[in-house]
């Protein structure tokens, strides 16, 4: 794990699972809307691929994995939009933005 230090402001470009571990089989913590902006506090590679901790919004300084090819970095000050509603987490049983 690297950390990333200070954390990386990033976007996720599709609605994703953020795993417990950063490794497809791991547990998931959360599910993060499309949209939702996440800070990036560390990097792995694992199974040949790389992954981001990221810190879960609205989950007080709770972190989880997602696949770095899910984030886009912001490009302007004008792309940080307002929060999603509920931070961008969906409960269990809803689904995500089309």
């Amino acid at each position: 794990m690297t950390p990333v230090n200070p954390p990386e402001l990033r976007r996720l470009t599709a609605t994703a699972e953020a795993l417990a571990a950063p490794v497809p089989t791991a547990s998931v913590a959360a599910t993060l809307a499309a949209g939702t902006m996440v800070d990036v506090t560390g990097r792995a590679e694992s199974g040949g691929e790389r992954w981001a901790r990221v810190l879960v919004p609205g989950a007080a300084g709770r972190s989880a994995f997602v696949r770095e090819s899910m984030l886009e970095p912001l490009t302007a000050a004008g792309d940080v939009d307002p929060a999603l509603p509920g931070g961008g987490l969906l409960q269990p049983g809803e689904a995500g933005p089309a």
